[in-house]
């Protein structure tokens, strides 16, 4: 920090809009402390904070830093700001101007000295402690740094914990432990920061590539009331990712002012992006102390205060927190006032249409019918994908379980990111279409499972972009969810894999790993490669990601749908990628992804609400629509909510459950006592061929299209 406050203009007040100025001064009064405290003493004396009332953080009375409203009475000219952003890459630049509006710096209170805390973990089931042998892990110790104000603290923390957690106190609502169950453990603090960057409006694209320069100059986390040891359950302290709720809060902001400006029109598509920046704010919300009070201003004002304190040398603790919390207020406030559409009947027919021709392209084993499924599939559905992870689940569970032996094209559509970062935007939006490469289908070997598309991107002359899609297929079973070319050339269904008493997938990847090394050999380190799969495919997909993060593959990322569990440990660098790197969609009540010890951390989003139609089946049974999809395992709901114009519901707040969760626990005691149970009940289910536990030599099949050199190859798409 002080070398950023060492290279930017100080300036001692802040100007604000008159509307903010008044909404904080009212607030003003009383004696000085930190949001912990004061949330402390109001839970004591039984009062509960009103949301979008004007409150505002104040100093503490250990310092003599002068309060927000104090600096908005003062309400001094800034000084010019340059409009050519931040300077260096290291972001010790000044800000460019929001809109013509100047962007401020001020400096408020030094952090101080470290010191520590820790505790172990047990495995709990139904209440009550269940010691497995190797299993107990003990929770890293956390560097937390006190200091003379009670609201500014430093933090280095070794806590799995996404959320703000609580010591000495009893957890608050959306927190997790400070502790944890699995490898995710040993990673700092840290939130899954995503960027709701869209191609449609890129406005304040170099004012917010600025600010998160800056924000990733902030101290990694912060203590908030007491310290640990004098700490009680009507006095807690809380812990809190500092540069990770700066960045998410920067996140949310970023949509909100996209929004704002009509990025997403007025119509289906605007609704959709809204609830998608609700889920965005709600997870950004578990993050907060719960009585963190708001300010009702308009959202270019918010932006402009938001920016102005990130970009001081010192930023206020107090006043992050109250601007990120103003963002997750507005976030849920846009998905309310967003306008509600009937059904969009148009885009339910293409669904099932793409249902159904799904399961004709899986029984048929001509070529033709799946060409034509291919170019319904590009026409109908994809389109209609706005954002990345849309787009990925269409590649992975509408595309990627029928066998493609021919050369296929499919248009690329997304223009909204919700995982690929903005610095990879650039590859994304050259790219016009992804064309088949290669496919690699591992058809022998113990717990055989690898069976991996590799979609290399082109632009619209055909020339690579440097982007490449590799998405795993999950396990193929006998009747509708076996492609029948797959079944006559005996291409294992990954029944067994599932099994693996080594993990998910595990001896699938190990074995395959030598030729896959072989084919990354031939992809330059800057290639922006996203893995992604279903099910079995997702565990898959999760295995390749940590191959290519050990290659030195830095511009990976991972998208998974309904699974990805695996019981290994993973180099810590892994970890470290995959939180802002990896997003995991789940169905709720799915069981599939709690079929191992652990998950790759990353943001987990959970669809509570089920769309009619599943992969399972191309025809809705007329008394039970997603029959025999009961699991929820096999419906696309990302897909579906672009589809039929609706947003389903989804829920951020369900993580803690996926990583250590009752069905977790369930699992890691049934694998220890009763291993042969879950394995009996998933090859009776699933239906490997006999012929396929006796395939103990790992084989392979490969495709590469010849891109026409000799003059035979099938016609594009």
């Amino acid at each position: 920090m002080k070398r950023l406050a060492g290279r930017i203009p100080r300036i001692a007040t802040v100007s604000l809009h008159a509307t903010t100025a008044r909404a904080l001064t009212s607030a003003a009064g009383g004696p000085p402390g930190s949001l912990a405290l004061r949330a402390a003493a109001n839970a004591r004396s039984g009062r509960t904070a009103v949301r979008k009332v004007a409150a505002t953080p104040v100093a503490s009375a250990a310092t003599s830093t002068p309060s927000l409203s104090a600096a908005a009475a003062a309400a001094a000219a800034p000084n010019t700001m340059s409009a050519a952003g931040a300077g260096g890459g290291q972001g010790t630049g000044p800000l460019p101007a929001i809109s013509g509006i100047l962007v401020p710096n001020h400096a408020y209170p030094p952090l101080g000295a470290p010191l520590s805390a820790g505790g172990v973990v047990p495995l709990f089931i139904a209440g009550h402690p269940v010691f497995i042998p190797g299993r107990q892990l003990a929770a890293p110790t956390q560097a937390v740094a006190s200091a003379s104000s009670s609201s500014s603290a430093a933090v280095s923390s070794s806590s799995g914990g996404t959320g703000v957690q609580a010591l000495g106190g009893t957890p608050m609502r959306g927190a997790r432990s400070t502790t944890a169950l699995t490898r995710r453990a040993s990673l700092p603090a840290q939130a899954h920061v995503r960027r709701i960057h869209t191609s449609r409006d890129t406005v304040h694209e170099p004012l917010f590539t600025a600010l998160r320069r800056k924000a990733n100059t902030l101290p990694e986390g912060v203590r908030l009331g007491p310290a640990p040891e004098h700490a009680t359950a009507d006095n807690p302290t809380w812990l809190i990712p500092l540069r990770q709720v700066t960045l998410h809060g920067l996140s949310v902001l970023q949509g909100l002012d996209s929004y704002s400006r009509h990025a997403w029109g007025d119509g289906r598509m605007a609704t959709l992006i809204a609830h998608a920046i609700r889920d965005e704010g709600s997870a950004l919300a578990d993050m907060l102390p719960p009585e963190t009070p708001v300010v009702d201003v308009p959202i270019q004002e918010l932006l402009r205060l938001y920016a102005a304190e990130v970009n001081s040398p010192k930023p206020d603790v107090d006043r992050l927190l109250v601007w990120a919390k103003t963002a997750c207020m507005e976030a849920r406030r846009v998905a309310g006032d967003a306008p509600l559409f009937a059904t969009d009947e148009e885009g339910v027919r293409d669904y099932r249409l793409a249902l159904r021709m799904l399961d004709e392209a899986r029984k048929s084993p001509l070529s033709s019918v799946k060409k034509t499924y291919f170019r319904e599939l590009g026409a109908r559905v994809l389109p209609r994908c706005e954002t990345d992870i849309a787009y990925l689940q269409a590649l992975s569970m509408l595309a990627g379980y029928v066998h493609i032996d021919f050369e296929c094209v499919l248009p690329l559509t997304m223009k909204t990111s919700l995982l690929i970062s903005v610095e990879h935007q650039a590859k994304v939006a050259r790219t016009r279409s992804v064309r088949l490469a290669r496919t690699l289908l591992q058809t022998g070997g113990p717990h055989a499972g690898v069976r991996q598309y590799f979609w290399e991107g082109i632009d619209s002359k055909g020339k690579p972009t440097g982007l490449l899609i590799i998405n795993s297929m999950g396990t193929n079973s006998d009747g509708a969810n076996r492609d029948v070319v797959l079944k006559a050339r005996q291409v294992a269904t990954g029944s067994l894999a599932n099994i693996d008493p080594k993990g998910v997938g595990y001896t699938a990847s190990q074995a395959a790993a030598p030729r896959q090394r072989e084919i990354f050999e031939g992809y330059s380190k800057d290639t922006v490669i996203i893995c992604t799969g279903h099910s079995l495919g997702a565990s898959i997909a999760a295995e390749t990601f940590i191959l290519l993060q050990a290659l030195g593959f830095d511009d990976t990322y991972l998208a998974t749908f309904n699974g990805g569990a695996f019981n290994h440990d993973v180099p810590e660098h892994v970890l470290r990628a995959a939180r802002t790197r990896a997003m995991l969609v789940q169905n709720q009540g799915d069981p599939v992804p709690y079929g191992g010890r652990h998950v790759l951390p990353g943001l987990e989003k959970i669809h509570t609400a089920q769309h009619v139609g599943t992969i399972a089946r191309a025809e809705p049974h007329f008394l039970f629509p997603n029959w025999p999809d009961i699991i929820n395992h096999g419906i696309p709901n990302e897909v579906a909510q672009f589809m039929y114009g609706v947003p389903g519901t989804a829920s951020v707040h369900l993580n803690d459950q996926l990583v250590r969760g009752y069905r977790r626990q369930l699992f890691m005691a049934l694998s220890t006592y009763l291993p042969w149970l879950p394995n009996k009940a998933l090859t009776t289910v699933l239906k490997p061929d006999p012929i396929e536990a006796g395939k103990t030599e790992n084989s392979f099949i490969e495709f590469v299209p010849d891109r026409d050199k000799d003059g035979d190859a099938p016609a594009k798409l």
